[in-house]
């Protein structure tokens, strides 16, 4: 990814952390699907996902959907059983790392409106 872009690009998502944080205590999108990736880094069926990160199928169905469709997750099926086993890409890696780095950007921006 171009540097200037994702400058710009971390910038505008962490001014939607800010705002976002400042409407609700509730997770964003960003963070709901960071916890989904952090999960999967080692393989997690959907059951064991959707108790970790706290929401019902219905919820964590979509939000696999969307990171399936970004490459950020893939699902391989486990022989014998053909359990459906969800894994972080090295794309989702990489999101998680990103994102890392806007909560200390975040972390950064409400120490210094506080000092």
């Amino acid at each position: 990814m171009d540097a200037y872009f994702k400058s710009i690009l971390e910038i505008f998502i962490s001014f939607s952390f800010s705002l976002i944080s400042k409407m609700s205590n509730k997770r964003n999108e960003y963070e709901i699907c960071g916890d989904i990736l952090a999960e999967a880094r080692a393989g997690s069926v959907k059951t064991k996902l959707l108790h970790r990160v706290n929401l019902n199928v219905k919820s964590v169905s979509r939000y696999l959907d969307l990171l399936l469709r970004g490459n950020l997750i893939e699902v391989y099926y486990e022989q014998p059983s053909g359990r459906a086993i969800y894994r972080t890409t090295q794309k989702g890696k990489e999101y998680l790392e990103f994102l890392e780095r806007l909560k200390e950007l975040k972390s950064v921006s409400k120490k210094t409106e506080k000092g």
